[in-house]
């Protein structure tokens, strides 16, 4: 098995950053200029650009578009979902993400290395546990789940939304780690200084 690196991040050959296809660029380009980089799963994406495409508009109105969910919920639920699953690259991107949103470097930590231990708000308690039971033993899941996060104040939008956040990271965590996905080296380091500022 090769490993993967920053030339090819993946256990198959991807695109390089500077030589996408032109649709992939277009969706990606506003995220490059505010991190400084290629995202590797556009890389790996890039090699089917229509699904590329079709993956990035939903998973960027997930993530970013209106909701009763704040954009720091959707990324606690993006982290503790992939660290649940125990995938480097969606651990890495997203906690580079919440760590931008929230300037706190050391609870996005926490939360990545074990959600259970973080001092939370109570709605984002009810929240995640349900993610994580989704993600675990979705067949466990019950109409009292919905009764739950109804109780602590979100509305069956929301629950729906949770529900598909949850879905797509449990989709991207398989898809990067059945590919040996590699994550940028730029993550590590996103959102850690003072001068961080989130998108």
């Amino acid at each position: 098995m090769s490993p993967a690196n920053a030339a090819n991040p993946a256990w198959i050959t991807v695109p390089a950053a500077e030589s996408l296809p032109e649709k992939v660029s277009a969706e990606i380009d506003p995220i490059v200029k505010k991190i400084g980089f290629v995202p590797n799963v556009a890389r790996l994406l890039a090699i089917s650009p229509d699904h590329f495409v079709g993956w990035w508009r939903y998973f960027d109105e997930l993530m970013r578009g209106p909701s009763g969910l704040t954009k720091t919920q959707r990324e606690m639920i993006a982290v503790v979902v992939s660290a649940e699953a125990r995938c480097p690259y969606c651990v890495a991107a997203h906690a580079a993400a919440l760590r931008l949103r929230t300037k706190d470097s050391a609870s996005v930590d926490r939360l990545a290395a074990n959600y259970r231990h973080v001092d939370l708000a109570h709605q984002d308690r009810v929240m995640l546990d349900f993610a994580v039971k989704l993600t675990q033993t979705p067949e466990a899941c019950d109409e009292d789940d919905s009764v739950r996060l109804r109780d602590v104040g979100f509305t069956d939008a929301d629950i729906l939304h949770i529900v598909e956040v949850t879905a797509i990271f449990n989709y991207n965590v398989r898809l990067a780690t059945a590919t040996g996905l590699f994550p940028n080296a730029g993550y590590h380091e996103l959102g850690r200084t003072a001068a961080a500022t989130a998108g």
